[in-house]
């Protein structure tokens, strides 16, 4: 069976020689000093043999059979994981409930409400982690882009001194 990261039909040995470099190393220019040529003869050779398209094959095809060969053990650690942070999640349920009956009673909780706060969202943070989720929102409702390094840092001095959250 054929692959298209195979040496393909008309590709010489020193074409082949410096596509196997360049699926190594990932840089046409060094590929091509691998096999002794120029920069500009592994662009020319590199866009006349798909290396690129060639490449990417190559990589889905060993992903998927990395992938495959560690399933099983990326779900028995992936099981783990969702039972521990199970656990802390129960931990801090009962944390807070302690809390909570602490307006009742004089008793002093283990936690204060910012540790119970701050576990529960390293907690979530990693649930999400685990499920392979994003754990953090990095969209922003304004374009800075066109704002100059001065100032960026002018927002951040007027951001700390209003006390935002990050």
């Amino acid at each position: 069976m054929s692959h298209p990261w195979d040496k393909m039909e008309g590709e010489g040995k020193l074409a082949w020689q410096a596509f196997k470099s360049f699926l190594r190393l990932r840089d046409k220019e060094k590929a091509a000093k691998e096999v002794r040529r120029s920069g500009r003869w592994a662009r020319g050779i590199a866009n006349k043999f798909d290396w690129c398209k060639r490449a990417a094959a190559y990589d889905r095809w060993y992903k998927s059979i990395e992938l495959t060969a560690i399933e099983p053990e990326i779900q028995e650690i992936t099981k783990e994981h969702l039972k521990l942070t199970g656990l802390v999640r129960q931990i801090c349920l009962s944390e807070f409930d302690k809390y909570a009956a602490q307006s009742v009673t004089d008793d002093s909780p283990v936690a204060t409400l910012k540790d119970l706060r701050g576990m529960l969202k390293d907690m979530i943070q990693l649930e999400r982690l685990i499920l392979g989720e994003p754990t953090d929102r990095t969209e922003s409702k304004w374009d800075l882009s066109g704002l100059s390094p001065e100032e960026i840092r002018a927002l951040r001095d007027l951001k700390a001194k209003a006390n935002v959250p990050k």
